[in-house]
């Protein structure tokens, strides 16, 4: 009787405890796809944001000068560009190119800018663009009418994403004005997410490169030799709680 009464308590403890068990592994799993969910959602809202920032930037400069309001190289174009950059905060420049490659704008002074405060609005200097690869971007541009998301454009300053939009008036396109995002700024999302959930989320290309990390938002990030773009196995096998999209 003792050994059958025994082993009825075993199974029953042992029910209850292997249900416990399971109900418990169950409500992490749930907790943390719900958590995955929400950082998700949190991050697409984000880019979402500070990519329209740059969409609408040259969707209203487009408008601008569709109307008339400015002609090409005048001081009323420079105006314009300047004031699209302080309505689009995370715009880093804005540039207008002419069909012959030669492109002027202006641009946010960044931190690490020894002749301007941080965040000054500056006049840069029209000059034909020398970079293979911003030549690439604009001569393919011609083939595509409105707005359009370029490739990743990489300079001395960082590395960039673009968004463009024809300057057309009487049905014939003129320029196109661009507007430029650099990555850091999608760093600094990651950064903020990785903060408020507790994780470390961060932004991958269609390739499995690196677009978005939290350590690339520090200031001297390039300097250490962190870059964007940069396929990383250790970053894309923590998969937990971690956040992989494409980028624009």
């Amino acid at each position: 009787m003792a050994l059958s009464f025994g082993t009825l308590v075993l199974l029953s403890v042992g029910g209850v405890l292997a249900l416990s068990v399971g109900a418990n592994v169950r409500n992490t799993f749930d907790l943390l796809g719900a958590q995955s969910t929400l950082l998700i959602d949190a991050m697409e809202d984000s880019l979402r944001a500070e990519m329209g920032r740059a969409e609408s930037a040259v969707d209203g400069v487009a408008k601008l000068y569709a109307q008339g309001e400015f002609q090409i190289d005048g001081e009323e174009m420079s105006a314009a560009l300047a004031g699209a950059l302080a309505a689009a905060p995370g715009v880093n420049a804005m540039l207008v190119c002419t069909p012959d490659l030669i492109c002027r704008g202006a641009a946010v002074a960044g931190e690490d800018n020894a002749e301007y405060p941080a965040g000054t609005i500056r006049k840069l200097p029209t000059e034909t663009a020398k970079s293979p690869e911003v030549r690439a971007v604009l001569e393919e541009r011609k083939q595509v009418g409105g707005r359009r998301w370029g490739a990743f454009v990489a300079n001395e300053y960082g590395l960039f994403a673009n968004v463009s939009a024809p300057l057309a008036r009487d049905g014939a396109t003129k320029a196109w004005v661009i507007a430029a995002v650099e990555l850091k700024n999608l760093s600094k999302i990651t950064q903020e997410l990785s903060s408020r959930f507790g994780t470390h989320a961060f932004i991958l290309d269609g390739g499995g490169s690196i677009l978005a990390d939290q350590r690339l938002a520090d200031p001297d990030a390039l300097k250490n030799g962190i870059l964007p773009l940069i396929a990383n196995l250790e970053a894309r096998t923590r998969m937990a709680a971690t956040s992989a999209c494409t980028g624009p």
